[in-house]
């Protein structure tokens, strides 16, 4: 089966800049998290790649005897460790699976806000509370990920590596965007539903990444 091509970059912010309710800032949000979440699998990627490679050339390094190779790649093997080998491929592993999510999520969102407009267009109050407290599962699922995104960068900028520390505080810092901006959207739909558990639930997601929402 040919696999049909998705939109360009160039087509999406076309679409975003379009005068119409979607997509707007909850898909924005989405690819937001899906770009943290990119560029943390390829840090990961990289620091996993790196401290294998440190091992084996100590191994070969101890195995022909060249003290002074050896200890030089002892230093970049205990810079990660075993442990933090094993770590590095989790967190690849797992920013995967949130790239996928954040960006179903991305594309859910579409949807969601058009059961609000059609509440709003019947006058229903009872109505149009329940839409918004339904539109309110895609951005607070978002929040959700775009949280464990910001640990997982913060993990990766943990590992001290000069040469990653600018793509992890961009994931950092995406990722923490993402989650202020859904979160956002979630206490926004949920202004009229104050017992609502997910504005709490929100808050405590924020303080994980590190940001506030504003709403």
């Amino acid at each position: 089966m040919t696999e049909v091509p998705g939109p360009t970059l160039e087509q999406l912010l076309d679409e975003v800049a379009a005068a119409t309710p979607s997509p707007g800032g909850g898909a924005c949000c989405g690819w937001a998290a899906a770009l943290a979440a990119a560029l943390i699998e390829m840090a990961a990627g990289v620091a996993e790649a790196r401290g294998a490679d440190a091992e084996a050339r100590r191994a070969g390094a101890e195995a022909r005897g060249a003290g002074a190779e050896a200890r030089g790649a002892d230093a970049e093997a205990r810079r990660v460790g075993a442990e933090g080998i094993d770590r590095m491929t989790q967190i690849r592993l797992r920013a995967t699976d949130l790239r996928r999510q954040a960006t179903e999520l991305a594309e859910r969102d579409r949807d969601s806000y058009g059961p609000v407009l059609a509440a709003q267009r019947s006058g229903d109050a009872a109505e149009v509370r329940l839409a918004l407290a339904r539109a309110s599962d895609t951005p607070f699922a978002l929040t959700a990920v775009a949280a464990e995104l910001a640990g997982l960068a913060q993990e990766v900028l943990a590992t001290g590596r000069p040469s990653l520390e600018g793509d992890a505080v961009t994931a950092l810092e995406l990722a923490r965007a993402s989650c202020r901006a859904a979160a956002n959207l979630v206490m926004l739909n949920l202004k009229s539903l104050p017992a609502d558990p997910r504005r709490q639930a929100v808050q405590a997601l924020l303080e994980h990444a590190g940001g506030t929402a504003s709403a």
